[in-house]
């Protein structure tokens, strides 16, 4: 886990489990979506 976390934050994104499977199949794994996901939902 921890090497994917890594090789995800070198590339300024979030790893796939990070996110709720509707904004996962978007491929946005962004820092901003994550936020705003994260936000919108109230934690997860």
């Amino acid at each position: 886990m921890l090497q994917c976390i890594i090789y995800h934050k070198r590339m300024d994104e979030m790893p796939a489990c990070f996110f709720p499977d509707s904004v996962e199949k978007t491929y946005d794994r962004s820092v901003e979506t994550f936020i705003k996901t994260y936000r919108e939902n109230g934690g997860f």
